[in-house]
This record gives C-alpha cells, structure tokens and sequence, in this order.
C-alpha cells in the first residue's frame, strides 16, 4: 500500500494504468472462475462441478446428507451472500479441508458467494429431503 501511494505521488498516470489493468484482470479471472462454477439440487441428489484447469465433480445423494449449515461474515451480510456447507454420514469429524478465502471446513460440500434467497432455498430443499428419508432409516 505505501508502494502504492508513493508511486502515485511521483508517476500518477503509470501509477493509476496499473491500477486499472490489475482491476480489469482480476474481473476477468473472477468472471473465469464464476463460468466454471455449477451447482444442481434435483430429487435424487446434490450435484456441484467446478474449475477452470482442472473439473471436479461432486454428487452427494440425499440419503447422505446429515446436516446443512448456513454461514454468512460481515462482508457476507453486506453484499447479500452465504456460504453453504453440506456435511455427509460418511465424512470425518477430524479432517478438517482448507477452503481458499475462508475458515476450514468439515463439509463434504461447500457453495461460496450465493445469495441469500438461493443459500435458504437450497436449506430447505435438502432438509426437506432429509426429513422425508427419516422414517425409512428407523
């Protein structure tokens, strides 16, 4: 930052152009990012593929779902965003994944920056499911 500051005292217009193409760049890195970003909730299962090199695919069936956590940080509530994590019957309580701009997570799944309305809508659809795969289990 001071880099920054004394680079705009003495060269301004260098100074600001470079300002403006890391802005641009990283718009465009997260426009990237963001294309390559899907997630689906249908009646059998979960369904989240990601990456821009390299897919993942992750499909977590309904029967697996144990618990759905809704999370929001200030900067979440500012812009209106939650994050989702998505915890299985089958992940372990002790290995805990490092999630890139954020806390570590025990989730099976995790959905980053969606709004609120989509983040209670997904809630409620796989606790929906849930509950509806309850009496078969007992």
């Amino acid at each position: 930052m001071i880099l920054l500051l004394i680079g705009l005292y003495f060269e301004p217009f260098l100074s600001s152009l470079f300002i403006v193409a890391y802005v641009i760049m990283l718009y465009l890195i997260a426009s990237i990012v963001r294309n390559n970003y899907y997630f689906e909730v249908d009646e059998t299962c979960f369904r989240k593929e990601y990456g821009v090199i390299h897919k993942f695919n992750v499909t977590i069936p309904h029967s697996q779902i144990q618990n759905v956590n809704i999370t929001r940080s200030l900067t979440d509530r500012i812009l209106g965003l939650a994050k989702i994590d998505i915890e299985t019957a089958g992940s372990s309580g002790v290995i805990q994944k490092e999630i890139v701009g954020t806390r570590s997570s025990r989730a099976e799944a995790h959905l980053p920056g969606i709004t609120l309305a989509q983040a209670k809508e997904v809630h409620d659809v796989l606790m929906e499911n849930f509950a509806d795969l309850q009496p078969e289990l007992r």
